[in-house]
């Protein structure tokens, strides 16, 4: 494997701040064209569900402002599917990822084992 080396301006030192050549993008064309797709199916559930949350965990505070996907992303799930979004408040979601147990046995996550044994075999 040939391997090119890091080309720099300017050599490093200790304590002196990075500099960048060029500005980054702050994201892809095709994360910008998911993202605002994502966002017009949230403001379409918002207006047919209400803008409460749905999941009703213990210390929720009622207001819906994230969509959660039961389904993850990195488990095949799709972020701009309107039926794998749950409208939920920020203490509601806060607490799904930080306890996944408690939330695959809510029905609020979908294990990757679970999705494969409901996937057809060959």
């Amino acid at each position: 494997m040939k391997r090119t080396p890091l080309r720099r301006r300017v050599a490093l030192q200790r304590g002196a701040p990075l500099r960048r050549v060029t500005a980054m993008r702050q994201r892809s064309a095709r994360a910008a064209a998911r993202q605002r797709a994502r966002r017009e199916v949230l403001a379409a559930l918002l207006d047919e569900r209400g803008p409460w949350c749905e999941a009703r965990l213990p210390g929720c505070d009622g207001l819906a402002v994230d969509g959660h996907e039961p389904l993850t992303r990195g488990r095949g799930g799709d972020p701009a599917d309107a039926a794998q979004i749950v409208l939920v408040c920020a203490i509601c979601h806060r607490r799904i990822h930080d306890n996944p147990e408690e939330a695959t046995a809510r029905g609020l996550l979908i294990s990757q084992w679970a999705q494969r044994q409901e996937q057809p075999h060959g």
